[in-house]
């Protein structure tokens, strides 16, 4: 079995918010679900707060922890340049 996890958090409570972040995050999740390759893909970009991140993460894993996982694909898309 394939998973991914796709994180593109793109608003902050500080003024640093990312709005690239959440395209990105789209991007490469239409791309891994037209591979074919990856049976389950959880994306988070939709201005999800932490505890809602954290519970997310914690349920796609936990639903897994059964399964032989052949590959993991796992990308954040954070990133403030100055």
């Amino acid at each position: 079995m394939n998973i991914a996890l796709v994180i593109g958090v793109s608003k902050y409570s500080n003024p640093n918010s990312l709005p690239a972040s959440k395209n990105d995050a789209e991007t490469i999740t239409a791309i891994l679900k037209k591979t074919g390759k990856y049976d389950d893909i959880l994306s988070l970009y939709n201005d999800e707060n932490s505890a809602q991140t954290k519970t997310a993460i914690t349920n796609f894993i936990s639903l897994h922890k059964e399964n032989t996982i052949d590959e993991f694909f796992f990308t954040t898309l954070d990133m403030v340049i100055f």
